[in-house]
């Protein structure tokens, strides 16, 4: 053995992030290990409507927005907007929820919204659209070097009324309600629709029984797809409805209560 030769230093990635170092002080979004509810599963203080979509029943499950936070929207307003949308498109889901994040969520993981093809709340449970209340004192962040379909993203941001500021460093987004309306309700929300009736046609109307062991094949290929192209289907969607929305006057419009 050579003088001044360690052997327990002979991996360059001892005492770097690769080997652990640190990882234990990451900031993330904790599941639990005592039962299978994902994060966003698990609800605070809540109110539970039942209601009618195109003749099925449906259930809202609304957290109270924290003071400053708005959805944008009122479960009037999504009954409403997705009793315009064709019957098919909207058969199957059971649950509608408009879900408060906890601030340490807004920081990590902020979305507009979800699509959950089998979400469980409790006893509830069924293919679920989520939309997230959004923080108006909150800025949101990107980076500048953008993906084109990130930077079709931000215009589309851009377009719903939101207060941009760029440098060279990346974008600041600053938001206010008018625009988190838009965002939410005449886009987000149209937008996971869209992710539903892809689910639909890709994974569910292929084969009809649940327990085929070719569903499980067709669910791997759907999620195997590019995320661009599974974005892009639901973006298609989304702005073509609410295209045939605005030309026939059906948005925007006055909140419903």
């Amino acid at each position: 053995m050579r003088a001044g030769w360690r052997p327990e230093r002979r991996n360059r990635n001892i005492g770097t992030f690769y080997a652990g170092w640190r990882k234990e002080n990451r900031m993330v979004v904790p599941n639990s290990w005592h039962d299978e509810f994902y994060f966003y599963e698990r609800l605070g203080r809540h109110t539970a409507n039942e209601m009618e979509l195109h003749g099925q029943p449906v259930t809202f499950l609304v957290e109270p927005a924290r003071p400053g936070s708005t959805y944008g929207c009122s479960a009037c307003d999504v009954l409403h907007l997705l009793a315009h949308l064709p019957t098919n498109d909207v058969a199957g889901l059971k649950l509608l929820v408009l879900r408060q994040p906890t601030r340490k969520q807004e920081i990590i993981s902020p979305v507009w919204g979800r699509c959950v093809y089998a979400a469980m709340f409790g006893s509830r449970k069924g293919p679920t659209i989520m939309l997230e209340a959004m923080d108006l004192s909150h800025q949101l962040r990107w980076p500048g070097k953008l993906s084109v379909d990130d930077r079709i993203e931000l215009e589309r941001i851009e377009g719903d009324g939101h207060h941009l500021i760029r440098d060279r460093r990346g974008t600041t987004i600053r938001v206010n309600a008018t625009a988190v309306r838009n965002t939410i309700l005449y886009h987000t929300l149209i937008h996971e629709v869209g992710h539903w009736v892809d689910w639909k046609k890709r994974v569910l109307q292929p084969k009809a029984d649940a327990d085929d062991p070719d569903r499980k094949r067709l669910k791997t290929a759907f999620f195997a797809r590019p995320h661009s192209e599974i974005e892009k289907f639901a973006n298609s969607y989304a702005d073509r409805h609410a295209a045939q929305f605005t030309d026939a006057s059906v948005i925007p419009f006055d909140t419903l209560g």
